[in-house]
């Protein structure tokens, strides 16, 4: 309550105005910039997540880049999403044929299934090991 108190006394001395709409107090978790956030740590927000998963296969370039983009704003959930969405931002390629084949199929359910499944991104703990002590 101390560093609420100094906080909002440092935007009022700033005269800044806060829109309460806006302001949370005493949340446990809250959706920001869809994300969901709480104490655990970050997580996509899970209305975000049902778009991708009700997301169409892709049947044009179009599609592809919408699928892309929804992904890649999540792509720090997703381990290793610049190898596993490759075959997909080479169809972007102005030179490339769109041909959405098999392989470039089933990465939209791979993908779909890494950004829905666990991990979450947890919050920083400075007790826990962080690496391989040489």
């Amino acid at each position: 309550m101390r560093r609420l108190h100094c906080v909002l006394s440092c935007i009022q001395e700033a005269g800044l105005v806060l829109n309460p709409r806006k302001c949370y107090f005493g949340a446990t978790e809250i959706t920001i910039l869809g994300h969901l956030v709480s104490g655990k740590g970050v997580k996509p927000d899970p209305d975000k997540l049902e778009a991708v998963n009700s997301f169409p296969t892709p049947k044009k370039i179009h599609d592809v880049r919408s699928f892309l983009g929804l992904c890649s704003y999540y792509r720090r959930s997703i381990k290793n999403f610049c190898f596993r969405a490759k075959p997909l931002q080479q169809l972007l390629k102005r030179d490339s044929m769109f041909s959405l084949g098999k392989s470039s199929r089933r990465l939209i359910p791979d993908l779909k299934s890494a950004l829905t499944s666990p991990p979450v991104l947890a919050l920083y703990d400075e007790n826990a090991p962080t690496g391989t002590a040489h």
